[in-house]
């Protein structure tokens, strides 16, 4: 990475997990925001707010060729869960990992940070 570029960018937020493609400059945007309050299926976290002129795309997972987004349970409630960044300083390599609380073995997607 030369020096002035940003690799990802992570954000928070309440409700969602949402990992997009590139748009514009950045290559790499990420809301981690599926940690706190529950959002149901019925309030669409995934839909996009009218009125906005090509709005960045979820990231499609490569094994799958599907968005990738939370699970929901029974109850139409979407998962919580969380981030691990894994940091290489020796080899100034990152990675990051997005979990759900039902499965914390498993990434429900992984990615190289470079």
């Amino acid at each position: 990475m030369q020096h002035g570029q940003v690799s990802a960018w992570f954000w928070g937020h309440e409700h969602n997990l949402e990992i997009y493609e590139p748009y514009g400059p950045l290559v790499k945007g990420r809301c981690l925001g599926h940690g706190a309050i529950p959002v149901f299926t019925q309030q669409d976290p995934y839909s996009v707010a009218d009125g906005i002129p090509n709005p960045p795309r979820l990231i499609c997972d490569p094994k799958t060729g599907e968005e990738v987004r939370l699970e929901t349970d029974d109850e139409g409630v979407y998962a919580h869960g969380y981030a691990i960044l894994d940091l290489d300083d020796d080899r100034c390599r990152a990675a990051a990992s997005y979990y759900v609380e039902t499965d914390a073995t498993t990434p429900i997607y992984r990615e190289a940070l470079e």
